[in-house]
This record gives structure tokens, sequence and C-alpha cells, in this order.
């Protein structure tokens, strides 16, 4: 009896362990367009053209990975998201014996063994089942990993349509991420740039590219190397292009400003969301600021007292 007692009370200490052990895993991605938040039929203009708009921007995630606690990896088959970026994402990917989160790992795409099935088969409302607009491009090519439409020129006179798919285009991404922790939930935030979907893709006389090779194949490219990027990855840096040749890197509650070829001073003005400057000055090459204090910032530049460019900044 009383060895008996004692291996029940340490189950139950074990159990109690498991049960503290265990953690929600919640994803959401933020999708940005030159570094304000993405809106469909809004007017942008950058190095990717002088005039565009995008009117579509969705995409598949699947084959998702968490790593963790020493390299430690747990599968989540039967995952696929289907992402619209005009709309808010945030899913419970599930709970898991975590204790410290160090990797989340997917594909932009559907892999081989699900691309080529009817989506006739899945209820209405699943990912892959057939919806309006159509990801679907029939049995024998699969579905469209990604799907970017959109107007650009004078009057947005031209037509930009890149449908990528392909099951040569699949593509796994990894990002270091600790992720943000509350309480028994552990939320990953991950950032998506899609202006860089267009990087080596001139779109300035409209581009037509539907199929596995040429933009739409560089797209996805893109897609794995360029658009995602994790915020509670402590290492990371984000990196903005902007015009006049002015440069931001921003991390670890620092913000880096930087010119080539300059030859004149610039005046910065640094804000927070309530539209107070928090700090402001000129520089010439480059400036170092130090922030406090987390949160989304604006920046901007001026220049024979007219804004030369803006940026907004989200210091971690």
């Amino acid at each position: 009896m009383k060895t008996h007692i004692s291996f029940a009370f340490i189950l139950s200490i074990l159990f109690s362990f498991t049960a503290e052990a265990q953690k929600t895993v919640v994803l959401s991605i933020d999708h940005l367009l030159e570094g304000e938040a993405f809106s469909l039929n809004t007017t942008k203009s950058s190095n990717v053209a002088d005039n565009y708009e995008v009117t579509r921007l969705e995409y598949y995630l699947s084959e998702f990975k968490l790593m963790h606690d020493g390299g430690q990896l747990i599968n989540l088959p039967d995952t696929w998201l289907l992402v619209n970026a005009a709309q808010g994402t945030e899913v419970v990917l599930g709970d898991f014996m975590i204790q410290d989160l160090e990797e989340i790992q997917f594909s932009n795409g559907i892999d081989s063994d699900y691309n080529h099935l009817d989506p006739a088969l899945y209820p209405s409302g699943h990912p892959l089942a057939l919806g309006n607009p159509s990801m679907h491009w029939g049995w024998t090519a699969g579905y469209r990993f990604l799907a970017l439409e959109g107007n650009v020129g004078p009057n947005f006179a031209y037509r930009f349509e890149v449908h990528a798919l392909g099951d040569r285009n699949f593509r796994d991404i990894a990002l270091t991420t600790t992720g943000r922790e509350s309480s028994d939930t552990i939320y990953i935030e991950l950032e998506a740039s899609c202006e860089a979907i267009f990087r080596e893709i001139d779109i300035t006389s409209g581009v037509i590219a539907h199929g596995e090779l040429g933009d739409a194949q560089q797209a996805l490219i893109n897609m794995e190397q360029h658009v995602f990027r994790a915020i509670n990855d402590p290492n990371s840096t984000r990196d903005l292009e902007l015009s006049e040749n002015i440069d931001v890197m921003y991390a670890n509650h620092k913000i880096q400003l930087s010119r080539t070829d300059a030859n004149t001073e610039v005046e910065f003005r640094l804000y927070n969301l309530l539209g107070q400057e928090i700090e402001s000055g000129e520089f010439m090459n480059s400036k170092t600021l130090n922030v406090n204090q987390n949160g989304i910032y604006l920046l901007t530049f001026v220049q024979n007292n007219e804004t030369i460019s803006t940026a907004k900044v989200l210091v971690h």
C-alpha cells in the first residue's frame, strides 16, 4: 500500500509538470507594403515602380515545424494556411510541450502529396477547397502558391499578374524566433514586407507571369528569401531602402541611419504613434538613434524644408 501511494504521488507530480509545460502557440503575420500597413487599391511609389497598386495578394503556407529546447522538432502535419494579405492573419497552431522556442519552419505552397488532389474533396471553407477567386490551376498543375495582381503606370494603364505554382517551386523557410510569451501562450509574430516580392521583376509596363518559370518563379524565390521576418528574433535587422540613398536598419532598440554619395546634411525627425517628436537632428553619412521603448515609430527625412522620405520603424 505504501509503495502504491508513493507511485501515485510521483505520477501526480509528473502530470502536474506536464500540464504546466504545455503551451498554446499562436502565429500572426503583419503584412506591410512600402513600410506601411498593407491595404488593397492604395497607390504606392518606390523603387518597384513610380505608381502602382496591389488589388490581390494571396498565398499558401504549409509544412509547419517548431524547433525548441535544444533542437527538438515538432511537426504539424496537414496544416495549410491560405493567407490573404488584406485580412488579419492569426491562427492557433496547437498546444505543445515547449519551454523555449528557437525557430519556426514552413513552406510557401502545397507539397506534392496534396498539390494534385481534387479540391472538391474538401469541405467549404477548407484552405484547399475551391474558392472564388480560385487558387487552383487544375489537377495537373495544382494550386497557385502565390497570386499577386495589380495595376501600374500613369492612370494605372498597365496590369500585372503573377500566378506562381509548381512542385519545383515548393520552398522551405526557416526563421529564428524566441516568440513572445504571455502566461501559457507563445506568440510567433512575423512581418511580411510585400514589396520584396517584386525584387528582380520589372512591372513598370505591366507583366503577366503565370506558371512555374520566369517572373513567377522569381516571385517565389523572393517569398523564400526576402519577404518574411520574425519580429521576435533578437538577432534580426530590418533594412529599409528609401529614396535619396537613405538606408534605415533597426534592431535591439537601435536605429541606424546611413547615406551613400552624400555631400549635404539631411534633417531627420523621429515620432511615436501619438505624433510626439522623440528626437530630431541632422546627419551627413551615418547616425545611430537609441530608443528605449518598444513600439512603432515614424521617421521623416527633410531637406530644403521638403519631406523627401518617410519610414515606419518597428523597434523591439
